[in-house]
């Protein structure tokens, strides 16, 4: 994987060749957040489509864009990342405009699974024996949604293009070896993971904004009670 600060200008040319993907961590959060959450998610944000437009300028325009949770193709598609992540929508509608193609990257049923588990975890359970079972259907269903979005990638992204992949900080997505993976990591984003790992440690059941996907991960939560 590789960043932007790190590709020397001549191999501009040999990355042209070949598929490529853009990794954006993803931060979802509600519009009313506290103040100082909110500037870094700006500074994040704009960090992130002007890291991706240098990308761009280098190795060519972005050709189709991912993002998670994401199940439904084109205009539809990008109804849902308006409502998901309105703050990030700016750089997608930007490329969309440039005449980039929104793929669907999951499948509704696994979201909607992965969606249930997840709020049974945060909901406060008291038997063991229930929570245990949750964890285990979540991560279940949280794999084999790696595995989806690994293979939708695979199969829409074709030679020589380049896409954008807007996913969960800690995601265990495994991509394509022929897959150039450029990591997008603006000098915002360790001021939200700093901010991110305070609330978990103040708060080991974090209000919702504090999650890559706007809820705690319940894999996280499991460690802390190891």
């Amino acid at each position: 994987m590789s960043t932007l600060s790190r590709i020397p200008k001549p191999d501009a040319e040999r990355f042209k060749k070949g598929r490529k993907l853009y990794l954006v961590p993803l931060f979802v959060a509600p519009m009313e957040v506290p103040e100082d959450l909110k500037e870094l998610l700006d500074r994040y944000w704009a960090g992130s489509h002007e890291h991706t437009a240098n990308l761009e300028s280098a190795l060519g325009p972005v050709s189709r864009i991912y993002h998670e949770t994401v199940f439904l193709p084109g205009e539809e598609g990008a109804k849902l990342v308006q409502q998901l992540n309105p703050r990030g929508y700016g750089m997608v509608r930007e490329r969309l405009r440039m005449g980039a193609k929104l793929e669907a990257v999951e499948e509704q049923v696994l979201v909607e699974e992965s969606t249930d588990w997840q709020r049974c975890l945060t909901a406060g359970l008291v038997s063991q024996k229930v929570t245990t079972l949750a964890m285990q259907s979540y991560m279940e269903v949280t794999g084999k949604r790696y595995e989806t979005m690994a293979a939708k990638i695979n199969e829409t992204l074709k030679e020589d293009e380049s896409a954008i992949l807007l996913v969960g900080d800690n995601h265990r997505v495994q991509f394509p070896s022929d897959i150039e993976v450029f990591y997008i990591s603006p000098p915002a984003l360790d001021g939200i993971r700093r901010w991110i790992d305070n609330q978990m440690k103040e708060h080991p059941l974090a209000p919702e904004e504090t999650g890559a996907q706007g809820q705690p991960a319940p894999e996280e939560e499991a460690e802390a009670q190891e």
